[in-house]
């Protein structure tokens, strides 16, 4: 059994914390976020389920220019993204996007609900710590690992424009 929730008009953590708990009162077994402007392979979910994990991501570029992939910082503190990919098999990383990522609904019930957070630390800022990585640190201290499958490449819409071919430019 599975089902889509399309979820407009409030913030981005609001809305993947709505969709989770939905999963969760139809005690669905994986939740799968899908971002609005991403384009993932029609494959991807059982892709994703084979490999059995608790977190597991595709691949897509930011909008900043690499892939929204991240691992620690060598200085210990923080997150750096990774610019260099593994071509093939399962890599376990320090942060994902949300973009195209499947979750073993099990482990929202070892996490604390708000699972997903925007924090923005000084409000006269805009940087701050999104709402996947935030999770992706919470799923941390609860000692899951996030892995990604570098052979899944999901495409960024607004970063690779489609061209009159239906190809994508710019295509890592």
């Amino acid at each position: 059994d599975s089902f889509v929730r399309f979820q407009r008009g409030v913030p981005i953590d609001v809305a993947r914390n709505a969709v989770v708990r939905t999963a969760i009162e139809r005690k669905s077994n994986y939740v799968f976020f899908l971002d609005s402007d991403v384009l993932a392979p029609s494959d991807t979910i059982p892709r994703l389920m084979a490999h059995k994990g608790p977190i597991v991501s595709g691949v897509y570029w930011s909008k900043r220019g690499y892939p929204a992939v991240w691992d620690r910082h060598p200085s210990g503190s923080g997150l750096t993204p990774v610019k260099d990919l593994p071509k093939r098999g399962l890599t376990e990383v320090a942060g994902i996007s949300m973009g195209v990522s499947l979750i073993d609904i099990r482990v929202f019930s070892c996490i604390p609900d708000p699972w997903f957070e925007w924090r923005i630390p000084d409000p006269t800022k805009e940087v701050g710590l999104s709402e996947d990585l935030s999770f992706c640190r919470k799923a941390s201290e609860h000692r899951f690992k996030l892995y990604i499958d570098p052979e899944i490449r999901a495409h960024h819409e607004s970063v690779l424009p489609i061209d009159v071919d239906g190809k994508f430019e710019n295509a890592g």
